[in-house]
């Protein structure tokens, strides 16, 4: 272009081309995002656009098929522990009741327990030990194990030795369940023994 000697060159605009928008990318949230249009630099809090995708939960082996007690997984996370005997008495009933339990915690993972104890009728001490045992362990992985539907001159025994000191007791299995679940308001973990106890 010829320019006649009194004009001048035109200015051109100190501008940088807007850059077309782009598909964003998934950020973290609290990470700081820099949008660059028409020469302007801007910050913005980062918004989490896609969740990240959560990962897998471990999944817990399949309960074992146990002679003394019957163990079932609810919806829940909940493991509910029935017993095959009315009366729980000799040595070796003892022992392979007591090996089943503890390897639900440490064998298998479960961590929530409601220990439903009515078809249980007659236990010796040697039995209630074994239960004191497993309670501590499973105490020692998540929220304490209640147990419900005691017998009466079973919750008598429990009173007298002070065992409903230890353990978290709840009148009916479903009582128990909604502990666990969180129902009554509280961490699960924070399950404790009640004072009061229910008689027929």
């Amino acid at each position: 272009m010829t320019l006649r000697p009194d004009e001048t060159a035109p200015q051109q605009e100190d501008r940088l081309p807007a850059i077309p928008p782009e598909r964003p990318t998934p950020a973290a949230e609290g990470d700081v995002v820099i949008f660059v249009r028409a020469g302007e630099v801007q910050q913005h809090a980062a918004e989490v656009l896609v969740p990240a995708p959560a990962a897998d939960a471990p999944r817990l082996p399949e309960l074992p098929h146990t002679n003394r007690i019957h163990a079932v997984d609810t919806s829940d996370g909940v493991t509910v522990v029935t017993f095959e005997d009315r009366s729980i008495l000799d040595a070796c009933t003892i022992q392979e009741m007591g090996d089943e339990l503890f390897s639900l915690v440490e064998s298998f993972g479960r961590t929530r327990f409601v220990i439903d104890l009515q078809t249980v009728h007659f236990l010796s001490s040697a039995a209630i030990n074994k239960l004191i045992v497993f309670d501590k362990k499973a105490k020692a992985r998540g929220p304490a194990p209640i147990f419900c539907n005691i017998d009466p001159e079973i919750m008598e025994v429990f009173e007298i030795t002070r065992i409903n000191k230890i353990f978290a007791i709840r009148e009916k299995r479903a009582d128990a369940e909604a502990a666990l679940k969180g129902k009554f308001g509280r961490d699960p973990a924070s399950i404790a023994p009640r004072r009061e106890f229910w008689r027929e």
